[in-house]
Formats: C-alpha cells, structure tokens, sequence
C-alpha cells in the first residue's frame, strides 16, 4: 500500500526560494525531491542517541 502523498505549507523569504529553486534545477531535482530528502535526513540525524 503506498502512502498518501499530503501537502505542507512554508512561508519563506522571496530569495530563499529563488536561490532553492536554482540550485534543485541545477541539480537535475524538483523541490518536492530535495525538501523530502533534507527532511528524511534531519529526522534520521535527530533520532540518533547523543
């Protein structure tokens, strides 16, 4: 059974964006791909002992 893809809204600076947006482009990545990449690897990181 795969997921339910669901939606989350952030609100950032303009050129934040602007400057993300860029360089997921230039890595051959969409958005979606990077932010749920960063957000597995924080959670992977935050859930390891001290």
């Amino acid at each position: 059974m795969t997921p339910k893809p669901v939606a989350i809204r952030v609100q950032m600076p303009d050129s934040l964006r602007a400057k993300f947006k860029a360089q997921c482009a230039l890595q051959g990545k969409t958005m979606n791909e990077v932010i749920i990449e960063l957000m597995g690897k924080w959670l992977a990181e935050a859930s390891q002992p001290e």
